[in-house]
Order: C-alpha cells, then sequence, then structure tokens
C-alpha cells in the first residue's frame, strides 16, 4: 500500500513518543506505559490472561499522534463510524454526523479541511475507501419499501459535492458490510454483503488502477447466509475472500479464492476451528506467500452472573445461550498453497487435528480484531477487546481539564465526563481499542490505543512501513445505570485517528532447535521475526449445530378456530425484548446489533424482533443506529424488524414521582414509517415541579442548569404521561418480570390498549406466572399480588408472550394475518399472542371457534389446543382461573386436544401450559367466558 505522509513529516519534525499537552493521569498512564501497566491492571480487576510472554514489558509501539476530527455533545454535531483512506497519505478520511433522527455522510479530504457533506438526511451504512473511491450504502426515500443502493463519489482530487454522488452499479438487495483491497499498483477489490429478506449473499466487483469499475461478481450465493466479508491480494495474485457464514447450523469463517477478476477458484473452505460460533474475520497479505487471517470466536470462559440459573437445561438450549455467555477470543492462522498453519500447532511434520492451534494467547474479551503485517514481516493483532477499566480516575484531581487528553496542540480535545457514579467493569463500558504484536514464540500483552472505543464494528486503519493509523470513535460519556449516557450533557463523542510507530521486540534466542529446523519457515533477514509456523488440520465439528429445529411450514393443525372474520391467522415468532451492546447491563455479552437480528433469523427462525436497549444509554447516535437497523432489517411479508426500547422505571428513588415506581416496559413502535420518540423516567424532578405535583419532602433539589438539555415537561417521564405522548400511534409498551423483587411491575398503571401483552417468562429472571408454577426459577420475586395469576383471577384481561431480555432466547409468538408492523400491532391488540421458552411451535387455543385472546360470551364452551413442534411434548396442561383442572399426556410433536365445560363465573380465563420432553415450556394466552347481555355483547 501507499506510503503515508504524516503531518509531522510535512513540517519537519520528528515523530515524538507522545505530546500530552496536561500532566499524565492514571487512565492516560495505563494509554503510555505499555505491556507492564495493563498486566497489572488485568491482574487487580481479576481478569485473567493467559500469555507466553509475562516476562518482557517493553512496548512494541510508540505513540505519535492523536487527532480528533470532530465531535459533539448530546443534541450538538453528534458524531461516530470514523473511516480512514488507506490510500492518502494527508489523513483523508470521512465520517457521520447526526442531524436529529437522520444523518449525514460527512468526507474530510484532509485534516485541516473543510466537511465535504455528501448525501441529505438519510440512513448511510458502511462507509469504505476502495482504490479512487468512497462507497456506501444509503436508504434511498421512505417506507419499508423505500431501496437502499450502494453509492459511490470519486475523491483524491477537489473536494466531492453531493452532485458527484453515483450509483456505480445495481445490486439485487440491501448491501451493507462493505470492506475493500487496494493494491500497490492501483488495483482494488470491494466486497459487500447483500441482503434480500433473510437470504444474505456476499459479492464482490473488480477496480481497475485507471479506476473503472467492473461488474458483480458472486463470492457465495449458496445454501448459507454468509456476512462480514473482507479479501486481500495475495502476492500470487490470488484474491482471498474471507466470510462468516451460517454453516452446518453455527457460524464459521469461510475463504473463497479468487482471480483478479472475480473468478471463484475452487469450492469455498471453512479456516475456523472452534465449536462455538465465530465472527467478524479479517485478512492480510503474507509476504512470503499466502495471507494471515483472524477471526474471534466465543471460546472464553462462561458469564456466570450470580443470580442467572436458566429453567431449561438441555445442551441445545445451552449451546444457544453460551453464544452471549462467553467471553470472545482471537484467533490467527495462514492459509496458503500448502494449507493451514500456525505458531502453536504441534510440532511435528505431518498436520495435526488441535483445536488451540490459532489462538492468540491474552487476547480474552476481543471483539473485531484485524491482522496485518509490517514492514519487517512482523504479525500484529489490531482488536477491540473488553479487558480492563478503560476510565482511571484520579482521585485527587479536582479539575476536569486534567482529564482531556491533548496531541499536537489540538485546541478542541474530547472532553470526558468523569463525574461520580462511572461504571468501570470490563463487561459493561465499550471495549479498548489495541495491538498485539507476534514475537517468535509468543503474543505479546495488549498494548492500548483508543479507550472506549465506541459502537463495535470494523476497524478503519492503514499500514505503510513501520506506521499505523487507526481511525476511531471515542466515547467521553459516564456509563451508568439509571444515570447514563442519556443525562450527561458534559462527555462527548469524537472521532479521529490515531498513529503510532510499530516498534520490534528484541532479539529472541531460538528454543527447541530441533523441533524449529523440522518446521518449515521463511528465511529471515535483518529485524525479521524468526516464526516457526507448523501445519495443522481442522476438526470435524459434527453435532455443534445451534440451530433450533423448525416445525413444518405449513398451517398449524387445522382446527375450526383457524379462520376468524375471514382472514388466516399464520403462527410466528420472534424477540420483542432483545439487547445488543448498546445497552450498559451486558455490553460484551449482548454483542452488537447486527449479530441479535442474524441470531434470531437464522438460530432461531424468527419472523419478527426488536433490539430493546435501555433509554438511559441512548443519545441521539444510538436512537438512530436502532432505529436505521430497524429499517435496514424490515422486509414485510419475510421479516418484521421494529424501532424498540426499554423504558425502564424501577430505580426506587428517581422514579418516585406520579406515583412511580412503574417497572420495567418495553416500547414498540409499529407505524410502517416514521420515528419512535424515546423517553426516559429516571431523571430528577425540579423542586418547584416537585412542590406542584405533591412530592415527597426529601425530594433532591436539581440545578436545571446542569440537566438543560431534558424538557422536564416531558410527559414520557411516567408511565401514564408516556401513553398520552404516543397517543393516536400504533405502540405497545409490555411489562417483563412482572414479579422480580427488585424490578416488579407496578399493576395500578394497567392499560388494555398499550399493556394488554404481558411477558410471562424470561430467561434470566424465569416465569413470572405463579408461585412454583413451571420455569420459576430461584430468583428473589415480590410478595404474591404481583405475579401474574393473582392478576388474571382480579379479572385483568392481558395476553402472555416470552421473551430473551439480556443473553436469552426464550420467543414470542402471535397469530398474524399479515407479517407486517401493523399485523403485529393488530394481533397484540388482539391479544392472539403466546410464549415459549426458546422451543419454535405452532400453537392454537379457541373457544367456541373463537381464537385465544378474546372473550367469549357463552355458559357452555368448546375448547381446542393445538399444537406443532419439530420436537415431542410431554404433556399439556389446562388452567382455569390459573389453577391447573387437567393434565393431558401428549407424547409426539403434535397434539390436537378437545373438551367441553360449563361456564362457572362470569369473566372466569382458560389457558394452556405446554410441557416438553426436554424441559421447555410454552403458554398460551388466556379466553375469558362472559355472559351474553340483551344487546349480544359480551358482559364480565
Amino acid at each position: 500500500m501507499d506510503s503515508s505522509v504524516t503531518e509531522d513529516a510535512e513540517k519537519g519534525r520528528s515523530p515524538r513518543a507522545s505530546t500530552w499537552s496536561v500532566p499524565l493521569s492514571r487512565r492516560e498512564l495505563l494509554q503510555a506505559t505499555g505491556a507492564a501497566t495493563l498486566g497489572a491492571l488485568f491482574a487487580s480487576t481479576g481478569c485473567e490472561v493467559l500469555t507466553g510472554d509475562d516476562d518482557t514489558p517493553e512496548p512494541l509501539l510508540r505513540r505519535l499522534s492523536k487527532r480528533f476530527y470532530a465531535h459533539g455533545a448530546r443534541h450538538q454535531t453528534e458524531c461516530y463510524g470514523t473511516v480512514l483512506d488507506p490510500m492518502s497519505d494527508v489523513g483523508a478520511a470521512a465520517y457521520l454526523r447526526v442531524r436529529g433522527a437522520r444523518e449525514r455522510l460527512v468526507y474530510r479530504p484532509r485534516r485541516e479541511a473543510a466537511d465535504a457533506v455528501l448525501t441529505t438526511d438519510t440512513y448511510v451504512l458502511s462507509p469504505c475507501f476502495a482504490g479512487p473511491y468512497l462507497f456506501w450504502s444509503e436508504r434511498r426515500g421512505h417506507g419499508p419499501a423505500a431501496p437502499w443502493t450502494l453509492r459511490a463519489v470519486r475523491t483524491g482530487g477537489g473536494p466531492p459535492r453531493q452532485q458527484d454522488v453515483f450509483d456505480p452499479f445495481e445490486t439485487a438487495g440491501r448491501p451493507m458490510s462493505l470492506s475493500a483491497w487496494t493494491a500497490d499498483d492501483g488495483r482494488a477489490w470491494l466486497v459487500w454483503e447483500e441482503r434480500q429478506g433473510r437470504a444474505v449473499h456476499v459479492r464482490m466487483v473488480p477496480i481497475d488502477a485507471s479506476g473503472q469499475v467492473g461488474s458483480p461478481r458472486p463470492v457465495a450465493a449458496g445454501a448459507f447466509n454468509a456476512y462480514d466479508p473482507v479479501c486481500a491480494l495475495a502476492p500470487d495474485d490470488t484474491l482471498y475472500a474471507v466470510y462468516t457464514a451460517f454453516w452446518e447450523g453455527s457460524y464459521r469463517i469461510v475463504v473463497q479464492r479468487m482471480r483478479p477478476d472475480g473468478e471463484r477458484l475452487g469450492a469455498p473452505e471453512r479456516i475456523s476451528d472452534v465449536t462455538e460460533p465465530c465472527c467478524y474475520p479479517s485478512v492480510w497479505p503474507a509476504r512470503h506467500g499466502g495471507v494471515w487471517f483472524s477471526f474471534t470466536g466465543w471460546s472464553g470462559y462462561d458469564a456466570n452472573h450470580g443470580s442467572d440459573f436458566p429453567w431449561v437445561r438441555h445442551l441445545r438450549y445451552q449451546r444457544q445461550r453460551s453464544a452471549f455467555r462467553r467471553r470472545g477470543v482471537a484467533y490467527v492462522g495462514h492459509l496458503g498453497e500448502d494449507g493451514l498453519r500456525a505458531v502453536a500447532a504441534p510440532r511435528k511434520e505431518r498436520p495435526q487435528g488441535f483445536v488451540a492451534a490459532m489462538t492468540v494467547t491474552g487476547s480474552e474479551g476481543a471483539m473485531h480484531t484485524h491482522v496485518f503485517e509490517d514492514a519487517a514481516g512482523r504479525v500484529r493483532l489490531l482488536l477491540r477487546q473488553h479487558a480492563t477499566p478503560l476510565e482511571m480516575v484520579d482521585p485527587d484531581a479536582d479539575e476536569e481539564d486534567e482529564y482531556e487528553i491533548v496531541f499536537d496542540d489540538e485546541p478542541n480535545p474530547l472532553r470526558v465526563n468523569v463525574e461520580e457514579g462511572l461504571v468501570d467493569m470490563p463487561h459493561h463500558v465499550h471495549p479498548t481499542l489495541g495491538v498485539m504484536t507476534l514475537k517468535d514464540d509468543a503474543w505479546s500483552r495488549p498494548e492500548p490505543l483508543v479507550p472506549r472505543a465506541h459502537l463495535e464494528g470494523p476497524v478503519s486503519f492503514a499500514v505503510a512501513g513501520n506506521r499505523l493509523r487507526v481511525a476511531f470513535t471515542q466515547d467521553g460519556r459516564k456509563t451508568h445505570w439509571r444515570n447514563g449516557e442519556y443525562y450527561d450533557n458534559k462527555g462527548q463523542l469524537g472521532v479521529g485517528t490515531a498513529e503510532v510507530e510499530l516498534l520490534s521486540p528484541p532479539e529472541e534466542e531460538a528454543e527447541n532447535g530441533d523441533a524449529q529446523e523440522s518446521a518449515e519457515r521463511p528465511s529471515s533477514g535483518a529485524n525479521e521475526p524468526d516464526y516457526a509456523w507448523y501445519p495443522f488440520r481442522l476438526s470435524p465439528l459434527r453435532g455443534t449445530s445451534l440451530r433450533s429445529p423448525q416445525p413444518p411450514e405449513q398451517a398449524v393443525v387445522e382446527h375450526e378456530g383457524a379462520r376468524s372474520a375471514g382472514a388466516d391467522y399464520r403462527p410466528v415468532w420472534g424477540q420483542t425484548h432483545c439487547h445488543s451492546d448498546i445497552s450498559v447491563c451486558r455490553r460484551e455479552f449482548d454483542r452488537d446489533p447486527h449479530f441479535n437480528y442474524r441470531f434470531m433469523q437464522d438460530v432461531q427462525g424468527s419472523r419478527f424482533g426488536a433490539l430493546t436497549d435501555h433509554s438511559y444509554n441512548m443519545w441521539h447516535t444510538e436512537m438512530l443506529v436502532m432505529r436505521k437497523l430497524a429499517a435496514y432489517y424490515y422486509f414485510p411479508g419475510e421479516f418484521v424488524a421494529m424501532p424498540a426500547y426499554e423504558w425502564t422505571g424501577s430505580h426506587p428513588d428517581a422514579c418516585n414521582h406520579h406515583g412511580g415506581p412503574w417497572g420495567h416496559v418495553v416500547v414498540l413502535y409499529m407505524e410502517e414509517e416514521g420515528d419512535l420518540a424515546i423517553f426516559d423516567p429516571n431523571h430528577p424532578i425540579l423542586e418547584a415541579e416537585a412542590a406542584d405535583e405533591d412530592a415527597s419532602s426529601d425530594e433532591e433539589t436539581v440545578d436545571p442548569d446542569d440537566y438543560s438539555f431534558i424538557n422536564f415537561e416531558d410527559p414520557g417521564r411516567h408511565l401514564s404521561g408516556l401513553w398520552d405522548a404516543y397517543d393516536g400511534q400504533r405502540i405497545m409498551t409490555l411489562p417483563h418480570h412482572v414479579a422480580d423483587a427488585a424490578h416488579f411491575y407496578n399493576w395500578d398503571f394497567f392499560s388494555d390498549q398499550y399493556t394488554g401483552v404481558i411477558e410471562v417468562f424470561q430467561d434470566y429472571r424465569g416465569s413470572g406466572e405463579a408461585p412454583f408454577a413451571p420455569g420459576v426459577t430461584n430468583r428473589l420475586h415480590k410478595e404474591d399480588g404481583h405475579w401474574i395469576r393473582p392478576q388474571l383471577q382480579s379479572g385483568r384481561r392481558f395476553g402472555l408472550i416470552a421473551s430473551g431480555d439480556h443473553m436469552g432466547i426464550a420467543l414470542a409468538g402471535l397469530l398474524v394475518t399479515e407479517l407486517t408492523r401493523e399485523g403485529l400491532y393488530e394481533a397484540l391488540q388482539a391479544r392472539r399472542t403466546y410464549g415459549s421458552t426458546g422451543q419454535p411451535v405452532r400453537l392454537a387455543f379457541t373457544c367456541n371457534g373463537r381464537a385465544m385472546g378474546e372473550a367469549v360470551p357463552t355458559e357452555q364452551a368448546r375448547f381446542e389446543l393445538t399444537a406443532e413442534a419439530a420436537e415431542p411434548i410431554d404433556e399439556v396442561q389446562i388452567l382455569r382461573n390459573g389453577e391447573v383442572v387437567d393434565t393431558v399426556v401428549a407424547p409426539g410433536r403434535e397434539i390436537r386436544h378437545r373438551w367441553q365445560a360449563e361456564r362457572q363465573a362470569p369473566g372466569e380465563c382458560w389457558y394452556g401450559r405446554l410441557l416438553f420432553e426436554n424441559g421447555e415450556i410454552a403458554w398460551t394466552s388466556p379466553i375469558w367466558l362472559d355472559a351474553r347481555s340483551e344487546s349480544g355483547r359480551s358482559v364480565s
């Protein structure tokens, strides 16, 4: 790749080790001191570090500069998503700037130049430089049918303008995850994933040295979904395209060899060697032939968070949950004509199967990784890593400015908010961006570059000689529950680039000389590494599928109530409550939003889904990302993605106004187009307002200047006000874990319109149906009155669903007439819902031909419960007013049970509970038996 000319070189200066403008705080010391300090911090936090290089404290990189291109506070020019032009020698880069509920793509030809705005206010995904172009994916228009097109602009000349933007070629689906490789001779290759409904393929287009863009060619367009493609040109002119594939029931890393013109050479090859899901590949040409590759596998230890005791324990269920409970570990290997090689492979000439051959020791907590080779042939690994506290607060400091990092006399550094209340556990905060170095026979400790690298995703970087430039988005906001990012008007988001010099480790003496002589290794020159790479083979990975077996696609077993109001009911299932790493609670383990959407569709067979991150972790940036991805993944008739969030009103002090606390509710936006307004109940209220509300006398008085960005008149800060704010919109607010001791739901705030469906089961906290009912875990619960059964007995009417929440896989089921947001809203309003601990099941429950969720005016009830699953049902329990009145043994995968009953009292309710042989559970929604009035209407 072309050399990069730094600002230091342009100004005739020698590169400096660091140019801090303020004294080093402990946080800055963490960045500057490298391996020894980082190792001590790992140990102090109880994070296990596995490394073969404990005795080498010398840093292997030297920081030269860190430059912010832009930054913004809440509601004020927020920016994120930096990418740099690897061919530019003057710091050309692009980033996204938030504009209310939309965003703009901004290009900066050099750091000191003015911004060039390339898009109007819209949604933009995956900007990427390839050859002389900047490419990106953009939504054109409004509504679920609006196309997502691949767009481009030529860079390198004068500042590009919006009128210079063009469509380089048509795509069959929605493009995303753009990545590119640009060779030294000017040729380039652009790869991307392309989504059509629930099918995802990878395509590639070559760009010649003159900038002529070729025709798209398929890279992966087969029987499996493919994601996150990357590519690199090896020295022998073979193009290696590497991607994640949902192959054989799990996420594998696959390589496709190609000619430079895009013709595929042979079949795709699997190169991952762990049984857990693997994601986020990278690839880089090896100077002596072939390519280096890296990826992340969820292979670290199980994240046991104490109170998480799941009810379901069978192997597939546990394997699915482990996709959200294990720490990431990085893997690095070499692929060439002679097959796979790794430093840690067994020291034998004959290839051996060895699951840990490519393990990067010391990378625990890894997310996205990027392997590369420096000018001396030294292998390095750039990685995002949840591994150490990212903010080191000096307790003796009393000036906030001491925590501002300033490089090269930057006049407007990122402002970091380090107020009391910062959460500093590794799995809560955003990851550190750092570098590891492969010495001759062991990996160095990670050396941090950027703390709190915001929004998980690929890292844009360039290597020129012994210089590494990295683009970043850094989060300067405090991280907390209750008073998290939402309330921080001091910290900022900043985008920029950092540059470091890559240092060589001291010469090492060879060990095990006889074994090393038997390994095939390239010749070593001055300052070159002396790697001993050994061949190995991949294990078969049989029996590792995550995929839930699906019942047949045809409708559930026919029954009298299959048709109502002239419309067929179609059973579908999905997620109404699922968190990503936007939420603080389990940021490392909840995974990035894309992984969650993929998991819903690939693994669970879901037809709808919503990411419901906490509102207190959302600035405009996170709100925009949530809305944007819901728009991208929404394909009416195929998969319904909904903008959503969790409104968390259970804090006993912050939520004691207007009758609170209220509990946790998920806000689902079911309009076909529009922007979901986001509220949060936790912010303090002013003294005058508290007096008007006759609030308690111990209400804390708040300086309004500290919360000037909050509109205290917003009705959405209490539950009944939230409903007023959403009046006239298709919105549901679904309560969950209603009987949890710490986060119980306040049943005084119940609305038939907004809370007519209740979460009966959630993986993390188990069932809220009734004490000692199936599915109840040993987590602490509130007194009996908060459970679901007494609420049904009191006369309240609501449907039942289940959901995953954090690191969970429970499912909500709906009977819909059409697979759209409006169709889902109609089913939720009608309470045609059911819940499952994670077992996909087609379920229907009727009375006198009326669907579950309805009130049936009758004295004589004819019930029918039908179910169809891919795994055996053990028994069906029939409940009347929450009490079991009958149990039907039902071995097999289908059941059709009919019975009759005489109404004992108006308003009584009936529902069914299915118990599967593997321990899973499913619940129908109730049906109510009412009296008939003289007008023929139902009377409870």
